[in-house]
């Protein structure tokens, strides 16, 4: 009914940094938003939040404190899940950062970040 992207509990792939930089994270879904529009135009947005994040690998070396950078739970839009193409993105600590619903999703999509 709303087109979501990810199911409660499902296994996630972020990509986390700057471009030439890039961490493959993951996490766990543990929440879905959904809001609706007040104007009744059948209009909604929905996100999902996740924790349980943990570091996957990344192009470079990675700073010892990135542990200490990361918050331990974030959220995504829905609309940035699975990006066949790259995108600009204004993220936030580990809020919109891309989201591949496969590690292999992600690997595709960094390819294509060259």
């Amino acid at each position: 009914m709303y087109g979501l992207n990810l199911k409660m509990f499902q296994k996630i792939y972020i990509v986390y940094g700057d471009p030439k930089n890039q961490c493959i994270l993951s996490a766990k879904v543990r929440g879905i938003v959904i809001n609706a529009d007040r104007e009744k135009t059948n209009k909604y947005s929905a996100y999902f939040t996740y924790n349980d994040i943990k570091f996957v690998r990344s192009k470079g070396k990675v700073s010892k404190t990135l542990g200490n950078e990361m918050l331990q739970c974030g959220s995504v839009d829905n609309d940035l899940i699975d990006l066949e193409e790259p995108v600009a993105i204004n993220s936030y600590a580990m809020h919109n950062w891309p989201v591949f619903s496969s590690k292999e999703k992600c690997i595709e999509y960094l390819r294509r970040c060259k």
